[in-house]
């Protein structure tokens, strides 16, 4: 039986939406704007920087804003260099703002925010942490907690969704909930199908465009191309028929 530490050594999914170089302190991020015709990435090194990728669509995705907007954090007192743990908090507080109405419904964001700032108000009033250095340390590992916490989620999903894959089954998606949206490269409904891959199942994906903003057509269909997945695009009105036809099994 194949258990989550399994697949946390199987599933390599080849795509990478966020990265973060911890000895530049940049993070960048893949231009889902410009996909599926232009591989572009964006380095981002501010708070402000990090608001606008939001706000233009450059990342995507609930839990990839959320992951971004901690990062986002970071990067605040990196670019700031505050003089104090007092001056830190006041400069968390505004990058903070500044994260939240890049895109106000957003629920991941103002969440990631909120730990970020709750972390360093904690560290600080127990006397954890004495110095800037060692809370951006402390953002920077809690930054990456919610991106490995996000990872284990989806393995965990892919985990569950694979007891409804049998070999040989072709399987309908909607608009996009891969990696790119998640930012680690998985996904949520996608997991599943992954795992299935990476386990050597054969299995097929037919993929909606998903009108207006074709999420199916630009997202989907090339996440999947890219991890070498079969997948068939289809327009939206086509979703009855190939249902009809026994098309689809899962």
């Amino acid at each position: 039986m194949v258990t989550l530490e399994d697949l946390k050594q199987i599933v390599k999914p080849k795509l990478k939406p966020i990265l973060w170089d911890d000895e530049k302190n940049v993070l960048t991020l893949l231009d889902q704007s410009a996909l599926p015709f232009q591989n572009n990435y964006v380095d981002v090194r501010t708070p402000e920087e990090a608001s606008l990728a939001i706000k233009l669509m450059k990342v995507r995705g609930a839990p990839a804003i959320g992951i971004t907007a901690s990062y986002g954090m970071v990067l605040s007192l990196i670019s700031s260099k505050p003089s104090s743990l007092e001056d830190s908090i006041s400069i968390l507080e505004r990058a903070k703002k500044v994260l939240d109405m890049a895109r106000p419904t957003a629920v991941n964001l103002t969440w990631a925010t909120s730990v970020m700032l709750e972390s360093s108000r904690h560290a600080i009033e127990q006397g954890e942490i004495k110095s800037v250095n060692e809370l951006i340390t402390l953002l920077k590992v809690q930054a990456k907690k919610i991106f490995d916490d996000e990872l284990e989620a989806e393995l965990k999903m892919g985990l569950y969704g694979l007891e409804k894959i049998n070999d040989g089954d072709t399987i309908l998606t909607q608009c996009n909930a891969g990696g790119l949206a998640t930012g680690t490269g998985i996904g949520t409904a996608l997991a599943p199908i992954r795992v299935a891959h990476a386990l050597g199942m054969r299995i097929s994906v037919i993929a909606p465009e998903t009108r207006p903003w074709l999420q199916g057509s630009r997202l989907t269909t090339y996440e999947l191309m890219a991890d070498n997945i079969p997948v068939t695009l289809i327009a939206d009105t086509a979703v009855g028929l190939v249902m009809y036809r026994g098309m689809v099994n899962s």
